[in-house]
This record gives C-alpha cells, sequence and structure tokens, in this order.
C-alpha cells in the first residue's frame, strides 16, 4: 500500500512562505505539518498490521490457518511401523508411534495415539491426483470438530515440492475446507535426515493416499493406501471407533 502523499498547503493566513518570512513569521508551520502528517500515516500502517495480524485464520472452512510453510522438523517418538507390506498385515495391533512437529503456520502440534483418543493419519501429496479425489470425500463426512463418526481426522502433508501444483500444501488443505489438525513433514530433498520424509517413514507408508486407523488405545487397527472412495473411508474409520 503507498504511503499518500501530504498537501502541499500554504501556511496560515493564506500567506505564502515568502510572505510570512516577510511579515517576520519565526515559527516554522509547514515542517510541523509534514511531521504531523508523516505521524498520522505511520499509526494508521501499525493499526492495518495489527488488524491483519489478528483477523481470520486464512482461508478454508474457518477451521485451518493454512500458512505457507511446506515442512517441518518431526521427532518420532515410539517405534516405526513396518513398511507397508505385500501380503498380511504385521502392523495390526502394533502401537502407533507419537509424532512431535508443526502445522502449515509453523505451529507446534502433536500427533498422540493412546492420548488423543481414536484417529485415523491421512498422509497426503499435494501434487497427487488420487488425494486430490479423496480430500473432498473426506472433507464431506467430517464434522465441525474435525471428527467421522467421533474418530479424529489428522493430516500429515508430506513428499511436497515446489515444482508441483498446489503449493504450498496448506493452502491448498485450506481451500478444500479441511477441517481437522495438520501436520507438515520433513524435506524430501534433505539429505542430512536419516530417512526422508520422518513422519511418512515412521508409518510405513506405502503410495497415496495413505491412511492409518488407530483406536483409544493407541493401537493400529488398520491402514491402507489409495483412493478408498466414501464407503471404503467410513469403514476405515469404523475400524478405530
Amino acid at each position: 500500500m503507498s504511503k499518500p502523499k501530504p498537501t502541499k498547503g500554504r501556511p496560515l493566513g493564506g500567506r505564502s512562505r515568502v510572505e510570512a518570512a516577510r511579515s517576520g513569521s519565526s515559527r516554522p508551520i509547514f515542517p510541523i505539518v509534514i511531521g504531523v502528517v508523516v505521524a498520522l500515516v505511520a499509526i494508521t500502517l501499525v493499526a492495518m498490521r495489527l488488524s491483519d495480524d489478528d483477523g481470520g485464520d486464512g482461508g478454508g472452512s474457518g477451521t485451518l490457518a493454512p500458512g505457507d510453510q511446506a515442512y517441518g522438523p518431526v521427532e518420532v517418538e515410539g517405534d516405526d511401523l513396518p513398511p507397508w507390506p505385500d501380503s498380511g498385515a504385521p502392523h495390526i495391533g502394533m502401537a502407533a508411534p507419537t509424532l512431535v512437529g508443526e502445522t502449515p503456520s509453523g505451529e507446534e502440534i502433536t500427533i498422540a495415539p493412546g492420548e488423543d483418543g481414536p484417529m485415523v493419519v491421512v498422509f497426503l501429496a499435494h501434487w497427487c491426483p488420487h488425494c486430490q479425489a479423496e480430500v473432498p470425500r473426506i472433507v464431506e463426512e467430517t464434522d465441525a470438530d474435525g471428527r467421522i463418526d467421533g474418530v479424529q481426522v489428522v493430516a500429515v502433508l508430506t513428499s511436497s515440492t515446489a515444482e508441483r501444483e498446489n503449493f504450498p500444501p496448506g493452502e491448498w488443505l485450506a481451500r478444500e475446507g479441511w477441517k481437522g489438525p495438520v501436520m507438515v513433514d520433513t524435506d524430501p530433498f534433505d539429505e542430512t535426515l536419516p530417512s526422508q520424509p520422518v513422519a511418512a517413514t515412521a508409518y510405513g507408508m506405502g503410495s497415496f493416499p495413505y491412511m492409518v486407523a488407530i483406536d483409544a488405545d493407541g493401537v493400529v487397527t488398520a491402514r491402507v493406501q489409495g483412493e478408498q472412495g466414501t464407503d471404503g473411508i467410513r469403514a476405515l474409520f469404523a475400524t478405530a471407533a
């Protein structure tokens, strides 16, 4: 926003500065006027900035502040789930690990199975067409508290890249109206990390979308990959409930 330019007015009495000087005026009116105008502009800009900081959550359904942070640090507490199996279900009955990380807006968030009640952790890639198709179905089934049949819906935005569509991913979910908590995974191109990305690896992610159902005791009841459709989504959440 450009700053309004101070009005080039005349000194008191309608006299020009030359006339004022000739009349013996000793008080510099013009600099005082300029100073007042500058001060008023500064106060207005500060007020506008405070209003921007306090107002609204940035879009979506009104429950998710999207932010533009695509990656963040992730700490894992507990044992990793085994990688997505080709056959069998060795993951059923295992304790799901706790994830400590950040939201797209940079706030700390903890995904704590066994402490936050039943949940389904949904791993999404913003560029994945199957995720783009599945997210509206999940949103449609989710209530205002971010739950489906009493089961919390939690998203982990993973494998993000600025070279693909819907980046940054937090803004994409906000546009879709996502209501539940959201965590961002680590940078998939960070070679200093032991695994890339950390959260997805800890949960043994297969292909996108990838969902892990966890009951109130923190135990894995099911995990699926790929589009499930509305019926499949409800069936998955029922295992956690």
